[in-house]
């Protein structure tokens, strides 16, 4: 079993706003944690990212590993984007619904107003535009 670190790059994408994965540094056995620990140390310092992560991949070359991290990653984040578009859209829901109930609620007073105008009550001197 071979372990690969691996380093998401913060704030760089591949054009398509996808994020990018750094070449994975490894392979390591189970033994080496100390050196995985390093290698960790290490992408955080060059990459200027605390998103470094450990993969564990029993077969194929370094680049495999980053194609596996990399659509992990890209899945990550279209989740991430399609739960921001749902909030959004749950948010500009709530703005018109509350839009609605402030104007269903303004032309009530405005009935009232006019009603009680026209019955000659405490608001008979005020006009309504």
């Amino acid at each position: 079993m071979s372990y690969y670190v691996v380093a998401v790059l913060p704030g760089e994408n591949n054009g398509e706003g996808q994020p990018r994965v750094a070449l994975p540094l490894g392979p390591y056995t189970y033994d080496e944690q100390a050196a995985m620990s390093r290698a960790r140390e290490w992408c955080k310092d060059v990459y200027q990212t605390e998103d470094v992560r450990v993969i564990n991949q029993t077969w194929g070359y370094p680049e495999d590993v980053r194609m596996t991290m990399f659509r992990h990653v890209c899945q990550e984040w279209v989740a991430e984007n399609e739960k921001r578009a749902q909030l959004a859209a749950e948010a500009q829901e709530t703005r018109r619904a509350n839009d609605r109930a402030q104007r269903i609620v303004a032309f009530e007073i405005r009935v009232k107003a006019e009603q009680q105008r026209r019955q000659g009550g405490i608001l008979s001197n005020i006009t309504l535009n």
